[in-house]
């Protein structure tokens, strides 16, 4: 089963998702970018696969914000 990270990143005065090498720009706000992080993971769940989203702290360092186990779902209330 392939394992799939997003990571949420500061990007300037903005936020970025950073997937597989590739960066996406664009998002004004952390709750954008974290919400369309996990929108995309939760596609990739739905389609059998494991899928997380990890989001920069303050410090600089990522943590989960999103794994799909045990229930992915929940944190979308």
């Amino acid at each position: 089963m392939t394992q799939m990270t997003y990571y949420v990143l500061e990007d300037g005065s903005g936020w970025k998702i950073r997937h597989d090498g590739n960066d996406y720009t664009g998002y004004s706000t952390k709750a954008a970018a974290v919400r369309a992080a996990i929108s995309t993971a939760t596609r990739w769940v739905r389609n059998g696969h494991n899928a997380d989203v990890q989001v920069q702290g303050p410090d600089g360092a990522c943590k989960a914000e999103w794994p799909n186990e045990p229930d992915p779902f929940a944190a979308l209330g």
